[in-house]
């Protein structure tokens, strides 16, 4: 973890704990793994944010190194958006797909990205958010290591990376989500039970 991020164990989403950003440097940092190579397959990445007062722009999650690419989810607050970043192999221009969004304050929010083909989704708390968009080609192999929460000021919890799966591709009840495990998960942090359990 980078800054003073720090595990809270008060008015967490699902016990025992989630994470605080401060919006001042934090962010959780992990080493690069074959788990973050989203490639050219289903993926869904999803997770529960609380911001702290006014939302500010944040890096949600992403493996975003100037030179090493490969994808980054941000809430941009000055224009309102859920956008994804992302660079293909063999093609080293950047490529952004917007998403309208009025995050709010104060208030546990589910947020969900998912591909199913060729399709992209987003879904905030089960209800899909602006138009189903297209993404073609491999993302990027990067090396870079894959950050968590920088730029946020609030929390996150039930924060999930998974290969393989688009697990939803329409609306969804959100409180379903909690816990949910398979082998499709790759990365699930600030949780409650292991993998499996």
């Amino acid at each position: 973890m980078q800054g003073d991020v720090f595990m809270d164990t008060h008015d967490f989403k699902n016990g025992p704990t989630r994470a605080y950003f401060d919006g001042s440097g934090d962010y959780l940092e992990l080493e690069d793994s074959n788990d973050w190579d989203l490639g050219s397959g289903n993926f869904t990445l999803d997770f529960w944010a609380k911001f702290d007062g006014i939302p500010q722009t944040t890096q949600l999650i992403g493996q975003w190194e100037t030179g090493d690419r490969s994808f980054l989810l941000e809430w941009d607050a000055a224009q309102k958006k859920l956008n994804f970043y992302y660079e293909l192999e063999g093609d080293m221009n950047s490529h952004v797909l917007s998403f309208d969004w009025q995050a709010s304050g104060g208030i546990w929010q589910h947020v969900a990205l998912v591909r199913h083909g060729n399709e992209i989704n987003a879904f905030i708390n089960g209800a899909q958010i602006g138009q189903t968009q297209t993404l073609t080609g491999t993302l990027r192999n990067s090396s870079s290591s894959l950050k968590i929460g920088a730029g946020l000021k609030g929390w996150l919890d039930e924060f999930r990376l998974s290969q393989g799966i688009a697990r939803w591709t329409s609306a969804f009840d959100p409180e379903k989500t909690l816990n949910l495990s398979d082998d499709k998960v790759k990365l699930w942090i600030f949780r409650q039970n292991k993998p499996g359990n």
